[in-house]
């Protein structure tokens, strides 16, 4: 249906004054859309303003089709390439008993992630390479948020 975004389109304008009489940039913190058809139509849109000369999207995966989908391929850059991995770990002592360790010695950790709601205190020792990881009380060394 014309007219009708199927996905939030955060943006922002950058620049002064001067910066805005010369070059003109919208900046697409990050785009979601219900489908590929839905995003195309939404970057048609912010790719149709004729007062702006260059629209960079952030957080954008670098295989996406939408540079496939340009008129002229070379008019879209990739630049700042990242693969924004972002790891949660549910359970802590068994994350950190499944790797090697190079040097022993002990490590207490108080750990929270305010997203799960999840707060734990534990105690890392490690001897020979291998680590033990079990809930302690102990004051900690560090705290991991």
């Amino acid at each position: 249906m014309a007219g009708t975004r199927n996905g939030p389109r955060p943006a922002r304008h950058r620049g002064g004054r001067a910066a805005r009489r010369h070059r003109r940039r919208v900046l697409i913190d990050e785009t979601i859309a219900i489908d590929d058809a839905a995003f195309t139509a939404l970057a048609r849109f912010v790719l149709g303003h004729d007062l702006v000369t260059q629209v960079v999207f952030e957080h954008f995966p670098p295989e996406h089709p939408l540079r496939r989908q340009l008129a002229d391929f070379r008019a879209g850059e990739v630049s700042g390439d990242t693969d924004w991995l972002w790891v949660r770990l549910l359970d802590v002592p068994r994350a950190l008993t499944a790797r090697g360790w190079f040097t022993d010695g002990e490590l207490v950790l108080d750990v929270y992630d305010p997203f799960l709601g999840e707060h734990g205190r534990y105690l890392l020792a490690v001897q020979d390479g291998k680590a033990d990881c079990v809930a302690t009380d102990r004051e900690p060394d560090l705290s991991w948020t």
